[in-house]
């Protein structure tokens, strides 16, 4: 279970970025991400993670996504409407998934939410996610 919660931790990581619109800001951002999982009751708890977002890396956001070491991922139907983006992302490798998410930018913050369904040991596990991040300062 942990290996399915640090895999999607990244994912959601890269998703937040990839799916920003010009208006974020680079520099050090706090996400806040919770996890519900269908049949397990109470979820997840809440996880914080920073991370840096340089002023290249919000060019062209869809680079942005991470490469995972076990998985390869990719964005597609990727819509943007005023500060708002969807998107759906397909991964395959030993932790094959896929994923259809939204994200609404408000320069230094963004919140959104994507469901997740995921192949674990021959076991769908269908899962939703919750973020909320802000800028919290410049990269150190």
């Amino acid at each position: 279970m942990k290996r399915v919660f640090v895999f999607l931790s990244m994912l959601a990581a890269g998703s937040a970025v990839g799916a920003a619109p010009p208006a974020m800001k680079p520099g050090l951002w706090e996400i806040t991400m919770s996890m519900e999982v269908q049949g397990m009751p109470g979820g997840m708890p809440a996880t914080k993670l920073q991370h840096c977002y340089k002023a290249e890396d919000i060019k062209d956001l869809r680079k942005t996504v991470p490469k995972q070491t076990n998985s390869k991922c990719d964005v597609a139907d990727w819509k943007q409407s005023g500060n708002t983006v969807t998107y759906s992302m397909s991964c395959s490798g030993p932790t094959a998934a896929t994923m259809t998410g939204n994200m609404t930018y408000a320069g230094d913050r963004y919140s959104g939410s994507s469901k997740i369904s995921m192949n674990q040991g021959g076991r769908m596990m269908h899962m939703t996610q919750k973020f909320d991040a802000r800028r919290i300062g410049d990269c150190k």
